[in-house]
């Protein structure tokens, strides 16, 4: 299994200042030279709140040329302004979007591998980061767009021009965009879902987040 895909970064920040005065590790910058990519992510690379950001389920912050293409379609004005490392990831990846990532997917980069763990859940900074009030909300209301996150299974160095292959795909083939809907629609596929909040290589916190749903949905109030 050899699937390569083009991507650039890798991308990485330190504390800074958002328009509305909160700190925040979302500015990114471009490293040219190796970096080393440990299991709570890349060197360098600062999470200022960590309750939400960072730690090993949350080590790597994906986004695609695809998401970039649509919320350009969507902010027109804006749209010179989205371009790799701007939402805040890590990696940019073509070629691939929400509706073939898999939960459980393996890549390897360089010399590390990893492995996706959830969908990015973007908060508030990312509006803020932007400028664009409405757009985390646009984005969950979506289930597209944001990107996904990934532990790392193997730690080591990393640099732009470096490989990302395709090395182990998941078995239960879970996509990011069907985690999404069973995540907001209304009247989502219980059995899928009971499925997708049993699977090891989910995040503990979204799995516990579907446990919830399937216990809401059985159990509805008045």
């Amino acid at each position: 299994m050899s699937e390569r895909l083009p991507w650039s970064g890798p991308f990485i920040g330190g504390r800074t200042l958002l328009p509305e005065g909160h700190f925040s590790g979302i500015a990114k910058r471009a490293v040219t030279g190796p970096v080393w990519l440990g299991a709570t992510g890349f060197a360098g690379d600062e999470q200022v709140d960590r309750r939400v950001h960072g730690r090993p389920e949350r080590a790597v912050c994906v986004f695609t040329i695809a998401g970039y293409r649509h919320w350009a379609a969507v902010y027109p004005r804006r749209a010179a302004d989205f371009v790799p490392g701007a939402f805040g990831e890590n990696l940019c990846c073509a070629g691939i979007d929400e509706r073939e990532a898999c939960i459980g997917d393996r890549w390897q980069l360089g010399e590390a591998v990893l492995e996706i763990s959830q969908p990015r859940n973007p908060c508030w900074k990312l509006s803020q980061h932007l400028e664009l009030p409405d757009l985390s909300k646009r984005i969950v209301r979506a289930g597209y767009g944001a990107g996904w996150l990934c532990r790392v299974v193997q730690p080591g160095h990393v640099q732009a021009g470096d490989r990302l292959l395709l090395v182990d795909r998941h078995p239960a083939r879970l996509t990011i965009t069907r985690l999404w809907a069973l995540t907001i629609t209304d009247k989502p596929d219980v059995t899928g879902l009971a499925k997708a909040a049993e699977l090891t290589a989910l995040a503990p916190a979204w799995r516990n987040r579907l446990q919830s749903r399937l216990r809401l949905l059985a159990h509805p109030g008045p």
